[in-house]
């Protein structure tokens, strides 16, 4: 695995990678020693410790993690803060508790469909907004299911819709997106990556150090010259060589979309609210 991760890491020079070790851990005693000592081998170079050495407790930027080549964030269950194995927690800055690290994982069923984790997410995102890291787990039980994974795919635009409006409140996001096979989603609806992607879109334009400040939905590159704006009732074409907006349309019933797609033949655009797909 550790060897898949540098190849990973080595083709894909924006990319960062969190490792969490913290289910089922049988003989901790033997394990974090071990486990310690493999990472430190294989991942020295690329393991951070910005948050652990900061004085403030800070977590990096992801252009700071990228700029210094320190892209692999590691956590261990919270019991590596207590003797004996805390002589590892405070010799390897780079090892971190997740006890920062919170997640909205809970247990349900789906005989009757997965809708109900998106209310499962907004509950839990409010009550552990508290956390420094957040994860946004559309797993619905502790075994990894294909079918089950099947009937969530499309609840993670929602889901993380639902989060984030606690997030940003504390001028924050949702952090990571938690599913089982991520490969097998068939369309932009139900992918991972683009759920991630749109999830992005708005976090670099909640945060961004502005004056003028437009809460964007989503966003569409039409072509090289051309990228469209999703805002609340509002699309906004925005014209890269004059780096302005060249029209602004409002559209009634376009509201506050989740994402937006061009087609693969570029001659329209589709945009997801919740389950609606049009």
């Amino acid at each position: 695995m550790l060897k898949q991760l540098r190849s990973f890491l080595r083709d894909h020079l924006g990319e960062i990678v969190t490792l969490n070790f913290n289910h089922e851990i049988q003989q901790p005693e033997k394990v974090f020693p071990a486990l310690s000592r493999q990472l430190l081998t294989q991942l020295g170079p690329m393991l951070n410790k910005h948050f652990r050495k900061s004085p403030k407790h800070v977590w990096p930027t992801l252009n700071q993690t990228i700029r210094k080549k320190k892209r692999i964030f590691v956590f261990y269950a919270p019991i590596i803060e207590r003797p004996p194995h805390d002589e590892f927690y405070n010799k390897y800055k780079w090892i971190h508790s997740e006890r920062f690290y919170g997640s909205t994982w809970i247990e349900f069923g789906v005989n009757d469909g997965c809708n109900k984790v998106v209310n499962i997410t907004k509950e839990v995102c409010e009550s552990r907004n508290w956390r420094e890291l957040l994860e946004v787990s559309i797993i619905p039980s502790g075994f990894c299911i294909n079918s089950n994974a099947a009937k969530c795919r499309p609840f993670y635009h929602q889901s993380l819709r639902a989060c984030e409006q606690f997030r940003f409140v504390r001028n924050d996001s949702p952090n990571v997106l938690l599913v089982d096979y991520p490969e097998e989603a068939n369309d932009p609806s139900s992918s991972v990556f683009q759920a991630v992607h749109h999830q992005n879109i708005r976090n670099i334009y909640q945060h961004k150090k502005s004056s003028c400040y437009v809460k964007v939905d989503a966003a569409v590159k039409v072509n090289a010259q051309t990228i469209l704006f999703f805002s609340g009732s509002r699309i906004i074409t925005y014209d890269v060589t004059h780096l302005s907006q060249s029209n602004i349309r409002h559209v009634p019933g376009l509201e506050s979309i989740d994402a937006a797609y061009l087609s693969p033949a570029g001659n329209f655009i589709s945009v997801i609210k919740g389950m609606l797909q049009g």
